[in-house]
């Protein structure tokens, strides 16, 4: 399975929880839409585990339109029905607690996602225009307060030069309310989500290629209280390959990330005098990478590369606490290795291996930090039991080391760093193309400095979805 490790925006949860136990009537409503909800079917995407948490948005491409060959459409009709012993990601220091004047919130709780998903694409020469989205909405059983639509509308051109070149200028809006596991809290806030950009590259079968990516990213926290992670982020990542069939490909490319917190303002001094500048961060990396088929069961990709992390402005003006004076502060980067690896192994036909593993800087608007440094680890294993029917097994480890801290209404204490670990089973039914089931089993932990934001969850999805389509 492939895994697709990037940051996505979060919101979280001001004041405390209390929690009740779930009523009996609400369990078999809970079972009740569990059974029901076999009557249509979804085919799930081979990735490993997120444990109930969202799919990421940043940095994951320039859409999320469903790729369509030739000219056709593609129709489908999705129920996710999730169960989650902690679904509003609450640490061990927030107790049950509730605050006056909210609405009651339940740490356990039923999540329903019904969701209609459509896309087409039309040929135009030898060029391609696509438009997809889908249409969805959250119910909660027991945090109503918390009940949203989602939905997402993206587009572009796929266009193609001579027999080696190719690309595509994207762009899409999504809006959702998150649920993602750096959250110390979750609460009710709708994200806008802006992507646009352009890709290109030409590769012959054998010798050079080039190309490179052009990825911009707006995030807006529609909570006035989450302003703060307002986020803008610009990509530009330039690529050469070298391909020998014999040998695999070869690339030497490299990337810059400048990312800007608009709701941040600080005060930049240069030694002689101030102004006023948007906080944020460049991320600069340099990377080799290797991809190789060996033969039909084992395919590996690996990449190594230099980072750079330079905050900006790099010296800021702080103010001394109870005083009107201020003093120049400068703001440490990073330097540092980091790594990327994928390793497919297919050992028959029916049992599938993979192991992921990078390591990372990135930017965050989750929580209150100028930057993260992210190591992810994983393991999956696939085991095709019959014709229609698919089980697997997962464990991951995502460690994140976050810089430039502070505290905020949030989190209360400055978060300095935590450490996810996920085990999950699956099971996919997919008797035809035209329908499919799955469920997924799994629990998570997260062990957090400080403490306070500990938690730990256990998840049960049932993903099902009815798919209609058709292309030439």
């Amino acid at each position: 399975m492939a895994q697709n490790r990037v940051e996505s925006d979060r919101t979280t949860l001001d004041g405390r929880a209390h929690t009740r136990r779930p009523s009996s009537r609400l369990l078999l409503a809970g079972v009740a839409a569990l059974v029901v909800s076999f009557a249509s079917a979804v085919p799930v995407d081979a990735a490993p585990s997120r444990a109930g948490d969202d799919a990421p948005i940043i940095n994951s491409g320039l859409t999320s339109v469903a790729p369509i060959k030739g000219r056709g459409y593609l129709l489908s009709a999705s129920l996710a029905t999730d169960y989650d012993s902690n679904i509003l990601r609450l640490g061990d220091g927030f107790g049950n607690q509730q605050t006056p004047g909210t609405a009651s919130r339940s740490k356990a709780d039923f999540r329903f996602s019904p969701a209609v998903t459509a896309a087409i694409a039309m040929p135009v020469g030898r060029q391609q225009i696509f438009l997809g989205g889908d249409l969805g909405r959250d119910f909660y059983a027991r945090n109503t307060q918390l009940n949203r639509n989602r939905y997402a509308i993206g587009g572009g051109l796929n266009w193609r030069v001579g027999v080696s070149c190719s690309g595509t200028v994207a762009g899409e809006f999504h809006s959702r309310q998150s649920l993602l596991s750096e959250l110390s809290q979750l609460i009710d806030n709708v994200q806008h989500t802006l992507t646009y950009g352009a890709s290109a590259h030409c590769q012959a079968p054998v010798g050079l290629g080039f190309g490179g990516t052009v990825r911009r990213n707006e995030i807006r926290n529609q909570n006035p209280s989450r302003a703060q992670f307002d986020v803008n982020s610009t990509v530009y990542s330039p690529e050469i390959t070298y391909s020998l069939p014999a040998l695999g490909q070869f690339s030497l490319g490299g990337s810059v990330v400048q990312v800007r917190y608009p709701n941040r303002p600080v005060t930049a001094f240069d030694g002689t005098a101030t102004s006023q500048a948007d906080d944020g961060v460049n991320i600069l990396s340099g990377r080799v990478g290797y991809t190789r088929a060996v033969g039909s069961r084992l395919t590996v990709q690996l990449g190594a590369s230099y980072i750079d992390t330079k905050p900006k402005p790099e010296t800021i003006l702080t103010l001394i606490p109870g005083t009107n004076l201020s003093f120049p502060q400068s703001r440490p980067g990073y330097k540092g290795l980091g790594y990327d690896a994928a390793i497919t192994y297919h050992p028959s036909s029916r049992l599938t291996a993979t192991l992921l593993g990078n390591r990372q800087v990135t930017s965050t608007a989750n929580v209150g930090a100028l930057f993260v440094i992210q190591r992810s680890l994983g393991l999956d294993l696939d085991y095709k039991i019959g014709p229609a029917i698919t089980a697997g097994i997962g464990v991951t480890q995502d460690k994140r080391d976050y810089r430039g801290n502070f505290s905020n209404a949030s989190d209360p204490n400055a978060r300095i760093g935590d450490t996810i670990n996920r085990v999950y089973g699956q099971l996919v039914y997919e008797p035809v193309p035209l329908y499919s089931v799955a469920l997924e089993v799994a629990h998570q932990n997260r062990d957090s400095n400080p403490a306070i934001y500990n938690y730990k969850s256990t998840s049960a999805l049932l993903t099902l979805r009815v798919k209609l389509g058709r292309n030439s």
